[in-house]
């Protein structure tokens, strides 16, 4: 698909919110614009997105594993962890430091 045809497709999903599921049975209706959409935290391990165009959709968190991503398109795709991911460390961090206090004091 030329550049010009992918500008006149209109990004539907662009910044909305979808699960895992959702973006599957859309997929399989023959769905393949995925421009934009947020998949934070959504599991695809082991499904067929072949062809699929993740463009500046924001997949943190998102696990592609053994999945078939042939021809799948992830152009500035926001990737990486979650936010949450540094809350929780601290969080356990806290924790930590509070038994090893107490262990301390004893």
């Amino acid at each position: 698909m030329s550049n010009e045809e992918q500008q006149i497709i209109p990004d539907k999903y662009f910044n909305k919110s979808l699960t895992a599921n959702q973006v599957l049975r859309l997929y399989e209706s023959g769905e393949r614009n995925f421009r934009g959409v947020k998949l934070k935290n959504q599991s695809f391990k082991g499904q067929n997105l072949s062809g699929a165009d993740f463009t500046k959709a924001n997949i943190r968190g998102a696990n592609f594993y053994d999945s078939d991503l042939k021809n799948t398109h992830f152009q500035k795709a926001k990737t990486g962890r979650t936010g949450s991911f540094g809350l929780v460390l601290f969080f356990k961090l806290v924790i930590f430091l509070c038994v090893w206090k107490l262990k301390i004091k004893k």
